[in-house]
């Protein structure tokens, strides 16, 4: 699975990707992840690859989560 994670708080970011190395751990899976500190660091790396599960912070300044997400879904299903 392929998961981008968008926080503009850095300790939020180590948070999330704690509870998924944790979550992988037990499943005895493997999961890739990539984090990004802005929506548009997030929107110029989903139009180059694809993402399984996306995880945006609602509240961050300029583009919000859920601009992002609305964007992402104007070219990825």
């Amino acid at each position: 699975m392929n998961i981008a994670i968008c926080d503009d708080q850095i300790n939020e970011l180590e948070h999330i990707l704690k509870l998924l190395n944790m979550w992988q751990e037990s499943h005895n899976t493997i999961l890739q992840c990539k984090t990004f500190r802005n929506a548009g660091e997030l929107l110029t790396e989903a139009r180059k690859e694809r993402f399984t599960l996306y995880l945006l912070d609602v509240m961050m300044p300029g583009t919000n989560g859920i601009a992002a997400a609305q964007e992402i879904r104007s070219f990825d299903e």
